[in-house]
């Protein structure tokens, strides 16, 4: 059940903008886990495209974890 808001009430209001920086950040990164990513290959430096976290290299079969490290300030 969604939250409702008084905006006239400056609590609420700042319950509002919590859970919009937490709605938008959980989108961001739901993005950006689900996306490939052209890079070079640690081991045989082909270039290569892969998901975030742990993969395999498509060329030599190594393992590459490659850790995006989003953190929000």
């Amino acid at each position: 059940m969604p939250m409702k808001y008084d905006i006239t009430k400056k609590a609420d209001l700042k319950h509002l903008e919590r859970d919009l920086k937490k709605k938008t950040a959980s989108m961001i990164e739901q993005n950006l886990y689900s996306r490939n990513y052209d890079v070079e290959c640690p081991h045989c430096y082909s270039k290569i495209s892969v998901p975030s976290g742990r993969s395999k290299c498509p060329i030599c079969y190594n393992d590459i974890n490659l850790d995006l490290n989003i953190s929000w300030k």
